[in-house]
Parts: C-alpha cells; sequence; structure tokens
C-alpha cells in the first residue's frame, strides 16, 4: 500500500488544482475568486491566513459514514474541499480509494482530524 504522502506527490499539482504547493494555492486570489471564496466571508479575508491547516486524506468511498464525515468536517468545521478523485493506495481492489485534499480554518494535527472522521479514513498527510 501507499501513503497519502506518497499518492500526493505523484501527482500534486492534480491534486492542487494545477498549483506546485500548497502556498502558492492559497495565494492565488483568481482562484478564490472563481470558486466563490469572498461570497459568504468577509472580503478582508485572505485565504492564506484564515485556513490554517491543510490534508490529502485517502479514504473510503464505500463505507457508510462517508458522506457524513465530509458533511459534518464541512458544516461544523468549515472545511474545503479543494479536489476529491479516486485514487489508487492499495486499500481497495481494485475500484480505489477517495483522495482529496481539504483545507480547514482550524489548526488541527492528523489525529484530531482522525477523531473528527474516526470511520472513513485511510491515511492522511498534512500539507499545513
Amino acid at each position: 500500500m501507499q501513503s497519502a504522502e506518497e499518492v500526493f506527490n505523484k501527482s500534486r499539482t492534480d491534486w492542487l488544482a494545477a498549483h506546485e504547493d500548497i502556498g502558492s494555492l492559497l495565494s492565488d486570489e483568481d482562484y478564490w475568486v472563481e470558486r466563490g471564496f469572498w461570497d459568504t466571508r468577509d472580503e478582508s479575508l485572505n485565504p492564506t491566513d484564515y485556513f490554517l491547516s491543510a490534508f490529502f486524506i485517502i479514504s473510503n468511498p464505500d463505507h457508510g459514514q462517508y458522506d457524513g464525515q465530509f458533511t459534518r468536517l464541512e458544516c461544523e468545521f468549515e472545511a474545503e474541499t479543494i479536489h476529491s478523485d479516486t485514487c489508487r493506495a492499495g486499500y481497495l481492489k481494485p475500484e480505489g480509494e477517495a483522495g482529496r485534499v481539504v483545507l480547514l480554518p482550524a489548526d488541527l494535527d492528523k489525529d484530531q482530524l482522525q477523531e473528527i472522521m474516526p470511520d472513513i479514513i485511510f491515511d492522511v498527510h498534512k500539507l499545513k
């Protein structure tokens, strides 16, 4: 099996919406305007300062709690998904797993993230 870090690094620009690293993604104002970042937030907010944590998550899309735990992360913790796609890390054969880059306005570590989503995560790589 491949780790989340290995899967992420293999195609980092795909996972980061054509950006080389998380810093360049966060500082790309055009990207955030297109996503409607300021539609529901104060215009003085800067995505670089707003998002304190970033993770690449390999998770089980077939688990019964998959939708519920990601919805909780997005609603209760104001998480923003940058890119989500099927990856093949070896946890679920042959169909593959769900890979996702998630940004959070809270400073969390991997253990805290896994407490929020205890049932669906195979592996996590902290990006910020």
